[in-house]
């Protein structure tokens, strides 16, 4: 008995060690003409090439050595990887994950998704935590004092820049704002808790905290 139980304990030693931990690294990656693109995190495989994108080459080495790959003349954000039978889109690495508002030109980004380092930062550390300061990167709140409602904003897809008047890349919601804090867009959200506290699942309605960024240097000058 006492083997089996050491037995045991050594499988889920080894199983433990050998599982690895999901980061950026590893997330699956290519690079074309200097720029890395990620695996969307909302599309995995479509049967047909989108419209507009043409065939810019093949991969000659790496993990997709012999695969073709597409790009669209109009949409550096994206590219495509052929595998078999499907078309994968990987997506520049520098707005991957992130969550955009656009209003009247002027693009804003949730703090949940803003950052402060890596290759392709958003802000400084100082100007996050400065943004963050007021209000953090979420409100629960039926209301915020100062703030009313723009309207409904438009769709413009997921892992895209959105343009124009006011525009989102999330599911279309109300965004409000307070003329006299231009630098921030409050965007409606809801969420769930269970804590230890509580006896059943806790529903919270608020908003999430989007801040303007330097369009000047930003991603919709790239």
């Amino acid at each position: 008995m006492k083997k089996l139980v050491l037995l045991l304990s050594l499988l889920l030693c080894l199983s433990a060690c050998g599982q690895q931990t999901t980061t950026w690294d590893t997330i699956p990656q290519v690079e074309v003409d200097g720029t890395t693109y990620l695996v969307s995190s909302y599309l995995w495989g479509e049967n047909q090439l989108p419209e507009g994108f043409i065939l810019a080459g093949t991969f000659e080495d790496g993990e997709f050595a012999g695969s073709e790959y597409f790009t669209h003349p109009d949409n550096p954000l994206w590219v495509y990887v052929r595998h078999q039978d499907t078309y994968q889109r990987y997506v520049d690495e520098a707005i991957r994950g992130k969550d955009y508002i656009c209003y009247h030109d002027q693009l804003y980004v949730s703090l949940w998704s803003a950052t402060y380092y890596g290759d392709h930062p958003d802000m400084t550390e100082e100007e996050y935590e400065a943004a963050r300061e007021p209000y953090n990167v979420r409100i629960e709140a039926d209301t915020v004092p100062g703030y009313a409602s723009l309207g409904m904003a438009e769709f413009s897809g997921y892992e895209t820049i959105p343009t124009g008047a006011l525009s989102c890349n999330i599911l279309p919601e109300e965004v409000y704002a307070n003329p006299e804090e231009p630098q921030y867009l409050l965007f409606p959200t809801v969420w769930y808790t269970h804590t230890d506290q509580e006896e059943e699942e806790t529903r919270h309605t608020g908003f999430n905290v989007y801040v303007l960024l330097n369009n000047e240097d930003g991603p919709a000058a790239q």
